[in-house]
């Protein structure tokens, strides 16, 4: 009868409360994921599935290069496309800079 009390209690810890942090925090805000749907994304430049927020999977524009969401910290582009922060981090967006990098090589 105890164990079977110890196994309800712990069933009613897990679901009401260990379960939020189970989740990881969002891949696309950092924040962590505490209600409402967890969704699995590709991120392409890693090649592995994300966990995102529903807020953040409802974001319109997303990142030309890893295809996650992103937020208004991301960088725009002249050409309508977007970056992530960490996908900006790597990219080249100045000419002077690419010629630089294309004679050193």
């Amino acid at each position: 009868m105890r164990q079977g009390l110890r196994a309800v209690a712990f069933w009613v810890l897990l679901v009401g409360a260990g379960v939020p942090a189970l989740a990881g925090p969002c891949a696309v805000c950092g924040k962590p994921i505490l209600f409402g749907t967890i969704y699995l994304m590709p991120d392409k430049e890693e090649d592995r599935q994300k966990e995102v927020c529903e807020t953040c999977h409802l974001l319109n524009h997303q990142c030309s290069l890893c295809r996650l969401p992103v937020t208004a910290e991301a960088t725009a582009l002249p050409d309508g496309r977007y970056l992530c922060p960490r996908d900006a981090q790597s990219a080249v967006l100045e000419a002077d800079r690419a010629k630089e990098l294309c004679t050193d090589a």
